[in-house]
């Protein structure tokens, strides 16, 4: 019988290559600062890059299960030399376009603190730092695809590709409750901050996401390490991932269930990602299009989006029997129910559209 949890490693990355992630998008944020015009933007943006390594660097060292090995900042040639060693050496080659892919949707300058904010009657407010808030990335000189193109490695179209799948996936699964093009997480987490809630990020829940390394962290400090290491997208495997040398899921694999270990069966990983909608959605949107893209066009991979569509499915099935839990006492589960319920329709929507795609490779 075919072990249909074989998408940990799949769709996983190692140590070395969460690395090589990470050197990505710090040198990506390099990039956008050095044709920064506005000197007090430019600063900002730098003490943002700053502030961000440090974090990651901290995480990486500190809550990764790896032994304190500290990170390695490479410069634009030596990562090429890092990733053409790396591509070189290992046969399944999906863990390079899940870097790129995650290298792409990263968006810098997300709030890297929160804060609390207590009112008179007392009542806490989480509240993200708005620091910089004002700095958005420049889209031109795009130098990913730049990147890309001279290291030879994939495919030249492949960003293009999956830019264009990415929105217009992401807008046919939000249909008319928000139609606003989210790509990075740490986008989707200020969201959820700005509503005054720390829901998602309470003890348990941050755990399952980012994995039990963090489980001694709470409060503000749980958040702000939140806020650093899935600012990227990518989600700490945990359980049978790090057995397998597994660091971090990748391209929304997260949303097949497993990704936390044995821990997520059963509804709990349905109480953490996919307590948040929009959470969810970014996630789903990634799958659709890892599988798309990645799986069958790049790959041609049929067996393994069998697999990705086995696994939706008992994510779906997930999500209903925690929903079924929280409906016994529907009165006072109001709000969960409606959450649930909208992850439901876009998990459907989401595997509806990839299995019509791969009928057309089968």
């Amino acid at each position: 019988m075919e072990n249909h949890d074989s998408f940990i490693s799949e769709l996983g990355l190692s140590l070395d290559q969460t690395e090589i992630l990470y050197n990505f998008e710090k040198l990506k944020t390099e990039a956008d600062i050095s044709i920064e015009s506005d000197l007090k933007k430019k600063e900002l943006k730098i003490e943002w890059s700053k502030q961000w390594s440090q974090s990651i660097g901290k995480i990486f060292s500190e809550n990764l299960n790896n032994e304190g090995r500290k990170i390695r900042w490479y410069s634009e040639s030596e990562l090429r030399d890092v990733n053409k060693k790396e591509f070189t050496n290992t046969p399944n080659k999906i863990w390079y376009y899940l870097v790129i892919l995650e290298a792409n949707f990263f968006e810098p300058y997300f709030p890297l603190e929160v804060y609390e904010e207590i009112d008179k009657k007392g009542k806490k407010t989480i509240i993200a730092d708005k620091k910089f808030a004002r700095l958005k990335i420049n889209k031109k000189p795009d130098w990913l695809t730049e990147f890309v193109k001279v290291e030879g490695l994939i495919e030249l179209n492949f960003i293009e590709r999956i830019r264009k799948t990415y929105e217009s996936t992401y807008s046919r699964l939000t249909g008319k409750w928000n139609r606003l093009i989210v790509y990075g997480l740490g986008i989707i987490v200020v969201t959820a901050l700005s509503f005054g809630t720390a829901a998602l990020f309470a003890p348990q829940i941050a755990v399952l996401l980012v994995g039990s390394s963090f489980a001694g962290l709470k409060g503000i400090a749980l958040i702000n390490a939140c806020l650093a290491y899935i600012g990227g997208g990518a989600i700490a495997a945990g359980g049978g991932g790090m057995a397998a040398g597994v660091a971090t899921i990748a391209g929304g694999g997260a949303v097949l269930g497993f990704a936390t270990g044995a821990a997520a069966v059963g509804g709990v990983h349905a109480l953490g990602l996919f307590s948040n909608p929009e959470l969810a959605l970014s996630q789903i949107a990634r799958l659709e299009v890892t599988m798309k893209e990645i799986v069958l066009n790049s790959q041609r991979d049929v067996r393994f989006a069998q697999v990705i569509l086995k696994k939706m499915n008992d994510s779906v099935k997930t999500v209903r029997d925690q929903l079924d839990r929280l409906e016994m006492d529907a009165k006072n589960n109001k709000e969960e129910i409606a959450k649930l319920r909208k992850v439901i329709d876009i998990l459907k929507n989401a595997h509806k559209s990839m299995e019509q795609f791969s009928n057309v490779f089968a």
